[in-house]
């Protein structure tokens, strides 16, 4: 989607917390060729802890 990497944690946090409002699975595809820069591996780290 082109988001910067501070826009995307708070979407990926909501898409989460409406998906256990309804009692859904939340899956996360993350392609490790994704994970180059610091900062890819770091929005990674706290997607992972807040999810």
């Amino acid at each position: 989607m082109g988001f910067s990497h501070e826009k995307s944690l708070p979407l990926i946090q909501k898409l989460a917390e409406t998906c256990k409002m309804f009692n859904g699975d939340f899956t996360l595809l993350w392609h490790n060729s994704s994970l180059i820069s610091r900062k890819d591996r770091e929005l990674y780290g706290k997607v992972l802890v807040g999810v």
